[in-house]
């Protein structure tokens, strides 16, 4: 079974146009493939580069164009399908695994998602998921003003970020700083080196634009954060305390095919950071359910 992991709100993908693709494969850091190209050669080239790629290996896909262009995530993944694969997600990457359970269910094994979404239900709620839904609505009241000018201004934004080490630096740590679960400082839930590895792809490269546009071409579409269909491919959830959002359980069941939901005690919004063991373990147990 070959995995898709995607996230592309960290994915650091040069840019020099509207679309571009990264396919990498796993232990081929030296040569993974870059490819920028046209919208005409788009489909065909993604085609014939995962034609190209050895079987058996566990594949990287990072894709982003605008997000309305759901039939090329298809493409996309159909030629990796042979032997099905997974899709696991948090952040952006929780979407898109979500559109792929939508579009692609005849290939795709199931989904794993680190950040759910949820649709509001009559079901009786714990103890716990109504403080789960208090924090989403302090956040959704006051922590989420980077969602406005992301999704409506993000030129603007851009050039201030992109010109100012400190600019850049203060705004993606504030996200960092209230989206992780520690006690008052930061650095016991991702390391100093980690957060400086993420200012520094975002400043050498010079896409914390392309990040913060992501936002604003979702939400043209109306797809931010929300899908239409019910997804009845097997899903997995991990439910870490400090996410931004928690939706309860009976609320994700009603937009997925809801087959492990788990709780743990420790961890945020980016569990593939602070808490690595703990997600993988996560995604192996429910990956073991699916052979």
């Amino acid at each position: 079974m070959r995995i898709a992991h995607h996230d592309l709100a960290r994915a650091g993908v040069l840019t020099t146009g509207e679309h571009r693709v990264e396919v990498a494969a796993d232990g081929a850091a030296e040569g993974a493939s870059r490819l920028q190209i046209s919208a005409t050669q788009q489909q065909e080239t993604i085609r014939q580069t995962i034609k190209r790629l050895k079987p058996g290996g566990l594949y990287l896909l990072v894709y982003q164009s605008r997000l309305n262009t759901i039939s090329d995530i298809r493409i996309i993944v159909r030629n990796l399908a042979n032997a099905g694969y997974l899709a696991q997600g948090g952040d952006w990457g929780s979407f898109v695994s979500t559109w792929l359970g939508l579009v692609d269910p005849e290939h795709l094994a199931g989904i794993h998602l680190n950040m759910a979404v949820g649709f509001p239900g009559d079901g009786e709620l714990t103890e716990s998921e109504g403080v789960d839904l208090a924090e989403m609505g302090e956040f959704l009241a006051n922590g989420c003003a980077y969602q406005e000018i992301q999704g409506k201004n993000p030129q603007t934004l851009a050039y201030g970020l992109a010109d100012s080490p400190a600019g850049l630096a203060g705004w993606i740590l504030e996200k960092f700083w209230a989206w992780t679960d520690h006690d008052g400082n930061l650095f016991d839930a991702v390391s100093e080196q980690a957060i400086l590895d993420n200012l520094t792809s975002y400043w050498v490269t010079g896409t914390i634009g392309s990040s913060t546009r992501i936002y604003f071409e979702t939400m043209r579409t109306g797809r931010f954060a929300t899908h239409d269909a019910k997804v009845e491919v097997p899903t997995a959830v991990a439910q870490f305390p400090a996410e931004i959002t928690r939706p309860p359980r009976s609320w994700v069941e009603a937009g997925y095919n809801l087959v492990r939901y788990t709780r743990f005690d420790r961890g945020g919004h980016f569990a593939a950071l602070e808490e690595p063991d703990l997600l993988i373990g996560d995604l192996r147990a429910f990956a073991r359910t699916l052979r």
